[in-house]
C-alpha cells in the first residue's frame, strides 16, 4: 500500500521543519479554545447569550486569522504550511465543516458573509481549501447527521430567523 501525505513535518534537522512544528503547535493551541467557544455558541439558551457567544467566536477566529496573516510571508498557498495539508488541517476539518452547516441552521449566521465582514480573508480562504480537499470531501459527515448530533448534544434554543428546528 502506498503511504499518504505526511501530516506533520519530517524532522530533518532543518530550521524550516522546526518552524513548521512550532506553527502547527501555535495553531492548535488557538484552535482548541475556538472549538470550545463554538460549542458555547451552539449551547446558547437565549438571543442575548447567542449574540455574546457569537462575538466570542468571531474574536477567536480573528486570532486564527492573525496566525495566517503573519505566516503568509513564509508560506505561500492555502494551507497553514502553504501547499502542504498538515495535521492542523486534518484535526480542524470536521469542525470547519460543522461551522458552515450548524451556524446558519441554528444561529442564523451567514458564516462566509460574517467572515468577510470581519476581514477574515486569509482564514476564509483556508477554510474553503480545507473543505475542498478531496480527502475531506470524501470523509465528510452528512449534513443531516451534523444537525442531528448538534440537536442531541448541544442545541436547546434556535435563534430567531434561523431555519432550524428542534
Amino acid at each position: 500500500a502506498a503511504a499518504g501525505d505526511f501530516l506533520y513535518p519530517q524532522d530533518n534537522g532543518d530550521d524550516n521543519d522546526d518552524n513548521a512544528f512550532i506553527l502547527i503547535d501555535e495553531f492548535l493551541a488557538q484552535w482548541y479554545p475556538t472549538t470550545d467557544i463554538y460549542y458555547d455558541l451552539l449551547r446558547a439558551r437565549s438571543l442575548k447569550e447567542s449574540k455574546r457567544r457569537q462575538k466570542d467566536f468571531m474574536d477567536a477566529l480573528m486570532s486564527l486569522e492573525q496566525i495566517f496573516t503573519h505566516e503568509q510571508q513564509h508560506h505561500q498557498g492555502n494551507f497553514l504550511l502553504g501547499d502542504k495539508f498538515s495535521l492542523a488541517e486534518c484535526i480542524s476539518a470536521p469542525w470547519v465543516q460543522r461551522f458552515y452547516v450548524t451556524l446558519p441552521y441554528f444561529r442564523n449566521i451567514d458564516f462566509p458573509q460574517e467572515m468577510e465582514s470581519m476581514g477574515l480573508e486569509r482564514l476564509s480562504r483556508w477554510m474553503q481549501a480545507v473543505c475542498d480537499r478531496p480527502s475531506v470531501v470524501t470523509s465528510k459527515c452528512p449534513e443531516e447527521e451534523m444537525i442531528a448530533a448538534a440537536k442531541r448534544y448541544y442545541v436547546s434554543y434556535i435563534t430567531p430567523g434561523a431555519p432550524g428546528y428542534l
